[in-house]
């Protein structure tokens, strides 16, 4: 989405590992590690302290997204592609189905 023609809604994907009590936020991780698990956010710009889920939003506004540097730092860009994808089909394939 724009907002005075900049891109302001940035998708950003956070690392966890589970345990009996709390799952633990990972910062130094392998992205081939099975034992993570994942979650795909967004949020509109960098001041922004609201956190979105992406899976609600149309494709068409998905592809208008930007991705995290924090993202891009950590992730291949295959990763990131797989994440996202999961994300916003979870619900369904067509927009009027979700």
């Amino acid at each position: 989405m724009k907002i005075n023609g900049e891109f302001d809604f940035y998708i950003y994907i956070s690392a966890f590992k589970a345990s009996d009590t709390d799952d633990v936020y990972v910062t130094d991780f392998d992205e081939n590690d099975t034992t993570l698990y994942y979650d795909v956010s967004g949020y509109y710009g960098k001041s922004d302290s609201t956190i979105y889920s992406i899976a609600s939003f149309s494709f068409s506004d998905f592809i208008s997204f930007q991705i995290d540097g924090d993202t891009l730092s950590k992730y291949s860009y295959d990763t990131i592609l797989a994440h996202c994808l999961y994300e916003i089909t979870y619900y369904g394939f067509d927009d009027t189905d979700r």
